[in-house]
Parts: C-alpha cells; sequence; structure tokens
C-alpha cells in the first residue's frame, strides 16, 4: 500500500468521517426526544437508560429503538476501512510484520463486530456467533486500542528499523507526530470501555446505574475529529514521497 497516495488518505479520512456521523445518529436515534438536556431523571429516560437499549452490543433480552443498531452496524463497517489503511499512514516506519496485523486483525474483527450488529438490528433480536462477543471485546476494547496509541508513540519518536535518519527528520516535524499521537487517541477513545466507562458519562455530565445519557454520541464527534486531525499526520508522509520522487538522478544512491 502507497501510504502517501492522496487516495489511501481520503478514503481513510472519510471513513472515520462517514462512521463518526453514523454513530451519532444511532445515538440520536436513541436518546432524541426523551433525554433532553437537564431532562436526564425524567421517568422516560431513566427507562431508556437500561442495558435493554443498549444497541452497540445487543445481548438477550434486548429491545431495539428505531434504527440504531442498523446505523451503528453501518459505522463499525466503515471504521474497519479506516482501522486497515491507518497503520500504513501513522506508522510507516514500522517492520511489515508489524504493520499488517495492527491493520488487518482489528479491520477483520470490527467487519465481523458491525455485521453482526447490523443483522441484530435487521432481525430485531440478537445475532452472536459463539465466542464473538469475547473476542471483540478483548480485540477492540483492550488490543487495538492500546496497540494503535503505542505503535504511533514508537513511529513519532523517529524510530526507523533499518536505520535511516528517520529521527532528525521526525525531530523537525514535532507538530505532525503530535497529530498522528492525537489522532490514535482519539480513535481509541471511542471504544466501547471509553465509550461507556470515561467519556460517555464525562460528555454528559451524568452518571447511570446502567448507560447514561447519549454515551454513544461523543465517540461519533471523536471519530470526526480524527478525520480532521489524520491529514495533518500525513502530510509528513506524502510530501516525503513527492521530495523523493524528484530528486534528481544523479543524486540518487544506486
Amino acid at each position: 500500500m502507497n501510504p502517501g497516495h492522496l487516495g489511501v488518505r481520503a478514503l481513510t479520512s472519510g471513513s472515520l468521517a462517514g462512521s463518526g456521523v453514523l454513530a451519532y445518529v444511532a445515538a440520536w436515534q436513541r436518546w432524541s426526544g426523551v433525554c433532553p438536556r437537564g431532562g436526564f431523571d425524567e421517568p422516560a429516560c431513566l427507562e431508556r437508560q437500561d442495558h435493554l437499549y443498549d444497541y452497540q452490543w445487543p445481548a438477550s433480552p434486548w429491545h431495539p429503538i428505531g434504527h440504531a443498531a442498523e446505523v451503528y452496524g453501518l459505522s463499525v463497517l466503515l471504521l474497519a476501512v479506516a482501522a486497515f489503511t491507518l497503520p500504513f499512514l501513522l506508522m510507516p516506519v514500522l517492520r511489515r510484520h508489524a504493520l499488517w496485523p495492527l491493520a488487518v486483525i482489528p479491520a477483520v474483527v470490527l467487519a465481523g463486530y458491525g455485521v453482526l450488529v447490523l443483522a441484530s438490528g435487521i432481525a430485531g433480536r440478537p445475532v452472536t456467533v459463539p465466542g464473538s462477543d469475547l473476542t471483540a471485546l478483548i480485540v477492540l476494547g483492550v488490543l487495538w486500542p492500546s496497540a494503535l496509541i503505542i505503535s504511533a508513540l514508537i513511529a513519532a519518536s523517529g524510530y526507523s528499523p533499518d536505520g535511516s535518519p528517520e529521527a532528525s527528520e521526525d525531530q523537525r516535524s514535532t507538530a505532525r507526530s503530535v497529530s498522528a499521537v492525537v489522532t490514535a487517541l482519539l480513535i481509541a477513545a471511542t471504544t466501547v470501555l471509553p465509550t461507556y466507562l470515561v467519556v460517555g458519562p464525562i460528555a454528559a455530565g451524568y452518571v447511570s446505574h446502567d448507560t447514561a445519557p447519549w454515551s454513544e454520541a461523543p465517540a461519533g464527534v471523536l471519530l470526526v475529529l480524527a478525520a480532521i486531525v489524520m491529514w495533518a499526520a500525513t502530510t509528513r508522509i506524502a510530501a516525503r514521497k513527492s521530495t523523493g520522487d524528484r530528486q534528481p538522478e544523479s543524486t540518487r544512491v544506486s
């Protein structure tokens, strides 16, 4: 994959933005009309906070609300596209045996998870595969966000496995390196554990015994922000490739 190609960057950004918009729409389906700001303790909103209506992980007993599950399933499928391309964009200095697992494993798990959520919404009941929930929780809730952040930090530090002078160039591109780490952090914050335990309740300013109102909505906003920030994080890659392509033949090392 060519990480400097404009099309790859546009695909990744578009997938992140689309995923974010759909994630917010799914949250709107669940909470709009029953949980206005300041009305979180009203009876209708308290009822909607029940895990019975959680569409991100449909499990019996489950009551679908509108098309929240279908919309969220599509959001996850778009995120799977971005999950595959992001490592090549943010961490091209890593060796291929590290890049490919970091790209393929989360993308495959996200795609499978998204299909199951989408199917659950269409069927109106939880659609599961034995072991899929635990696998998705471990990979998407713990391993992927951790690996994404650590890899982005390593790449931003100027690490280069072939000993090339990557560090000095990264030192002159601190803002871009920081953007890569920020992109990774934004995406990691949208995974299920931060969404329900940290980001959602903080954004709502409310702690619920079940699901805090609008908990899923901030993830949509963060994904759109990640779609914007990743352009700054990947500019260095595109510029470096362009410079290399224009380098005169007489100065190239054979």
